[in-house]
C-alpha cells in the first residue's frame, strides 16, 4: 500500500507566491515574525512540477517510517497531504502530491529550501470551499494530528483516518453525496419566475458538491440559502436576471456581506440569461480571451462572489464589482 506522509503548513488560498491578495496566515511563529514561509509557493508550478516545503521539527525527515532505507537520500511513490488551520479555527486537508518523491534532507533549489516534489497533474490543490475534511484532533485514546508538522500515517490507530483519506484522495477531493431531502420552494406568489429558476440552479449546483441547502429567503437575514458540508457553513444570496448580469444589493444583503462576522462565509451567486420559457437553446460563456459556447440546462451562467471563493479557469471577464473579493464561474445546470 502506498505511504502517506502529512505535511501541516500555513493556509493561503493558492500557494503560489506571497501576494497582497493572499497572504500567508496560521503557519506558527516564523510566519508571525516575518509575513511569509516557504511553503507560499508549493503549489507553483515549475516545468511541469510543484515543490512543497513544509518546516521541519528537526534537520532531516524520518525516510523509515514511509518505506526509505536508513542510508536512503529520498523515497519515490509516497502521497504526501498538506494540512493547514482555517482562519476561523480547525484543521483541514488542503491538497496533496501523488507518488511524491519525499527527501531526507531540504534540496537548495528553493528560497527556503523544498523537501517534496510531484507532477502537477499527480497533484491537487483544493478550492477553499472544498475544504471540508477535517483532521483530527483533541480526542484521548483516539488518533489525533497533534502539534507536529510531520507526521508519518502509518500508526495502527491511524487507520480510521487514513481510510477515510485515501477515499477523499480517490474522489478527488468531492464529497459523498449529500442525503436527498425536500427542501422548502419559494412562495410563488411573492417570488418572480427568475428569481425561482436562479436560486434553483443555485442549489442544485451546491447539491452536487455535496452542500445541504436550507432557504432563509423569508427571514430578511441579508442572504437566501444556508448551505452546509462537513462543518463548512456557507451564507448564499442569489440574485437571477434574464439579460447579462446587473445586480443590487439592499443595504441588509450589502452589511451582511461586508461584516466582519460573515464575510469569509458571504458568496452572492449571480445567474444570468434565465430565460422565463423552460425551452433548450445554447449560451455563450465570458472566458478568459476568448468565448466558448456551452449548452447550458436552463440556459443560464452564472457567478458566484466570495472573500474566499478561488476562481476557476473559466472565470468571467467583467470587473469584479467588489474589488475585494474573487469571482468563480458557475457551470450552472450540469
Amino acid at each position: 500500500m502506498v505511504s502517506m506522509v502529512r505535511f501541516n503548513i500555513g493556509w493561503m488560498t493558492h500557494y503560489r507566491g506571497d501576494k497582497r491578495s493572499d497572504r500567508i496566515i496560521n503557519g506558527g511563529k516564523y510566519v508571525v515574525q516575518h509575513e511569509t514561509g516557504g511553503e507560499v509557493e508549493n503549489f507553483l508550478p515549475r516545468s511541469g512540477r510543484y515543490r512543497g516545503y513544509v518546516q521541519l521539527p528537526g534537520s532531516t525527515l524520518k525516510l523509515e517510517h514511509i518505506g526509505g532505507s536508513p542510508d536512503a537520500p529520498f523515497v519515490d511513490g509516497t502521497t504526501v497531504v498538506f494540512s493547514a488551520t482555517r482562519p476561523g479555527g480547525g484543521g483541514y486537508v488542503v491538497g496533496w502530491y501523488r507518488n511524491a518523491r519525499v527527501w531526507r534532507e531540504y534540496q537548495p533549489q528553493h528560497p527556503h529550501g523544498f523537501i517534496t516534489e510531484a507532477k502537477v497533474e499527480e497533484s491537487r490543490l483544493l478550492a477553499v470551499d472544498d475544504r471540508v475534511l477535517v483532521v483530527p484532533r483533541g480526542r484521548s485514546g483516539s488518533f489525533v494530528l497533534g502539534q507536529s508538522n510531520v507526521r508519518y500515517l502509518h500508526e495502527a490507530n491511524a487507520r480510521p483516518f487514513v481510510r477515510d483519506l485515501r477515499q477523499y484522495i480517490q474522489r478527488d477531493g468531492n464529497p459523498r453525496p449529500a442525503p436527498r431531502r425536500g427542501r422548502r420552494q419559494p412562495d410563488a406568489a411573492l417570488r418572480k419566475r427568475i428569481e425561482t429558476v436562479a436560486v434553483q440552479h443555485v442549489v442544485k449546483h451546491y447539491e452536487k458538491l455535496g452542500f445541504m441547502c436550507c432557504s432563509v429567503e423569508q427571514d430578511n437575514v441579508g442572504w437566501d440559502l444556508v448551505c452546509v458540508r462537513e462543518g463548512l457553513e456557507l451564507l448564499v444570496e442569489v440574485k437571477g436576471c434574464s439579460g447579462d448580469a446587473q445586480v443590487e444589493l439592499t443595504p441588509n444583503e450589502y452589511a451582511a456581506m461586508t461584516s466582519r462576522r460573515h464575510r469569509d462565509r458571504y458568496r452572492l451567486a449571480v445567474v444570468s440569461t434565465v430565460p422565463i420559457s423552460q425551452s433548450s437553446s445554447t449560451t455563450s460563456v465570458m472566458t478568459r480571451g476568448a468565448t466558448s459556447t456551452n449548452a447550458w440546462q436552463g440556459c443560464a451562467k452564472g457567478w458566484v462572489y466570495g472573500s474566499g471563493f478561488t476562481p476557476t479557469r473559466r472565470s468571467h471577464t467583467r470587473a469584479n464589482p467588489f474589488p475585494s473579493t474573487a469571482a468563480c464561474e458557475l457551470p450552472l445546470g450540469t
